[in-house]
């Protein structure tokens, strides 16, 4: 309770807590902790500012496996940390209750929103993320991804925090655009570079094929070819529809 109280007794046998490996050795951390008497959980432990109460692990440790998880999985960070990949769930849940706390209230501020859904578990399940740009972190996470996940975020908002709402990224996905054009309808939306690009991909690609059809329909029109074969220098050179077709670049008009 970050209280301070009067001590009753020191055990005699200390407590050990791991830390960070110095090389190839392992290092523990041991010391005898006085029991206190807290005014409202009564006789525990005193607190220590490197670890917590029920870890067998220090901060320094705890967080250095966070770090790795976050980036290369539970299981290579339990491997390289020498620890088990039970412990590294207990610990990442640790570290993660630990920046809630120092965040505050992660809606308050979020001018610049991202919303995308990432797919786990070999892209079987999805999640809705919204991101907070300004502060370069994860705001909030949903099970599943549609219209009802994302109206439950919005849901969670006051009227004056959907306000504060200014820009909001995200994908062309129609669903997205439909849920915050209902909940922030003075918010700019605004796409991402990689759809922004595979649109105009896909537009360019568009006129290519109507310039491949409009090339073909001119020259079947046209008068035909003699029959047999062509004298030297009077060969019948490629269509223009055949290299419409194959050029692998959009046409722009």
């Amino acid at each position: 309770m970050r209280q301070e109280g009067p001590v009753c007794d020191v055990p005699p046998q200390a407590r050990r807590r791991r830390a960070p490996d110095f090389g190839a050795a392992r290092v523990f951390l041991e010391c005898k902790l006085p029991r206190v008497e807290c005014p409202g959980c009564g006789i525990r432990s005193a607190a220590v500012p490197r670890a917590g109460r029920a870890s067998g692990f220090a901060r320094e440790l705890e967080e250095q496996v966070a770090w790795l998880a976050a980036r290369a999985g539970k299981k290579a960070a339990a491997a390289l940390m020498r620890i088990d990949r039970k412990s590294a769930g207990g610990i990442c849940k640790r570290v993660c209750d630990r920046l809630d706390g120092r965040a505050g209230n992660r809606f308050d501020g979020l001018a610049g929103t991202g919303i995308d859904e990432a797919s786990h578990k070999k892209g079987r399940k999805y999640t809705t993320v919204v991101l907070d740009h300004d502060a370069g972190r994860v705001a909030w996470c949903g099970e599943k991804h549609g219209k009802a996940v994302l109206e439950s975020f919005f849901d969670l908002l006051a009227p004056e925090q959907r306000a504060a709402i200014t820009v909001v990224t995200a994908d062309g996905a129609r669903w997205i655009a439909e849920v915050v054009e209902g909940k922030c309808p003075d918010a700019e939306r605004v796409m991402d570079p990689f759809h922004v690009a595979g649109r105009m991909t896909d537009a360019l690609d568009e006129v290519r094929r109507q310039a491949r059809r409009r090339a073909g329909e001119s020259e079947r029109s046209g008068p035909k070819s003699p029959v047999g074969r062509p004298e030297k220098g009077d060969e019948k050179k490629p269509d223009k529809a055949s290299e419409i077709k194959g050029c692998s670049y959009g046409f722009v008009k």
